[in-house]
């Protein structure tokens, strides 16, 4: 359905934090690993991109994070709710929900339908943490303690894909031994998760546009590309259900991945819903997102991902790249770094 226009409340003023999000797991260092995650997947692509929560009937579910849990969660009512504000909304309840680093730095985000991963529309639940802990690093959603409140098929949390967080030493192929540590002041109004990949130059190019295209708005790449060898994206665009982003779901522009030399998982169609919005490109990190415009059948836009190559960097000549995991903003410029 078309997408409703409403005011949220949000604090402006309240603390802002920023946490190494230790593993907890003993001997572990800080700021080294994975998240654990928790996806719904009940939800259907093309179908689902508004919900209604009502009031004492189906607004909660039981959230257990890293063993901290669980806790019952009420979600906020309404009608017609933007999968985005019903996000903000999960991860806000799971800061409240307790004191600990798991919920505290507890995230959940809003994606697309897509291939790989991300097959259908969905919501993901992510452990305030990083590391294995053991396998414990992990997201279990149930339901609630009233089960007649029971909400999870209603955003998609009746069946699930979970995994645990993963330790450094499983994700890291760098052969960097020194220290690394954060600082500063984030002014963020909502929580995020920064990936930094130190590498000889940048890893996604900025999309092509084909000359005979008549979408004339603005599109961007982002995200860092994690594959094991260099591939060429082809973004096409369908306007059989719809030519303007906004319009809601089943109506809207969507589009298809083909890549060469094939390395990568891109088989589904994303619908286009927001515009401003990242959508992924495959299932190795590279991230397309588009301006408000009308779009054409069959507008093409090719994106080059390149994989970093494996050596040492001089003082002032290595490079890092910086990927926000939410959707709502996007760092990947690659800056020099002095390496000392």
């Amino acid at each position: 359905m078309v997408a409703v226009s409403r005011f949220v409340e949000f604090s402006v003023t309240g603390q802002t934090l920023i946490s190494v999000a230790s593993a907890e797991a003993s001997g572990a260092e800080d700021a080294q690993g994975t998240r654990g995650y928790s996806r719904g997947t009940g939800l259907t692509s093309g179908v689902d991109d508004s919900f209604t929560i009502v009031l004492n009937d189906t607004d909660q579910m039981k959230v257990d994070i890293n063993g901290s849990g669980p806790f019952d969660i009420t979600l906020a009512s309404g009608t017609d709710l933007d999968p985005r504000f019903v996000a903000r909304d999960i991860e806000f309840k799971l800061h409240a929900a307790d004191s600990s680093d798991d919920y505290a730095y507890a995230q959940c985000n809003w994606r697309n339908g897509g291939g790989g991963n991300n097959d259908d529309n969905s919501f993901i639940i992510y452990t305030g943490q990083t590391g294995n802990n053991t396998g414990d690093n992990d997201v279990t959603v149930t339901a609630p303690t009233s089960a007649s409140r029971d909400c999870r098929n209603i955003i998609g949390f009746d069946t699930v894909v979970e995994a645990a967080g993963t330790i450094a030493s499983a994700t890291q192929t760098g052969s960097y031994t020194g220290t690394v540590t954060t600082s500063g002041s984030y002014s963020g109004q909502f929580d995020d998760f920064y990936t930094i990949m130190i590498a000889d130059g940048e890893t996604v190019a900025d999309p092509v546009p084909n000359g005979g295209n008549t979408y004339e708005g603005t599109s961007e790449t982002g995200g860092l590309y994690t594959g094991v060898a260099d591939d060429d994206y082809i973004v096409t665009i369908t306007t059989t259900n719809g030519s303007t982003m906004g319009a809601g779901a089943g109506n809207v522009p969507t589009f298809t991945v083909t890549d060469t030399p094939g390395s990568d998982a891109n088989s589904n169609a994303i619908e286009l819903l927001y515009h401003n919005h990242w959508y992924d490109v495959g299932d190795l990190g590279v991230r397309i997102r588009f301006t408000d415009a009308v779009f054409g059948n069959g507008d093409t836009f090719a994106v080059a991902a390149t994989t970093a190559v494996a050596v040492g960097g001089a003082v002032g000549v290595a490079k890092y790249g910086i990927c926000e995991a939410n959707s709502h903003s996007q760092i990947t410029d690659i800056i020099p770094v002095v390496v000392v």
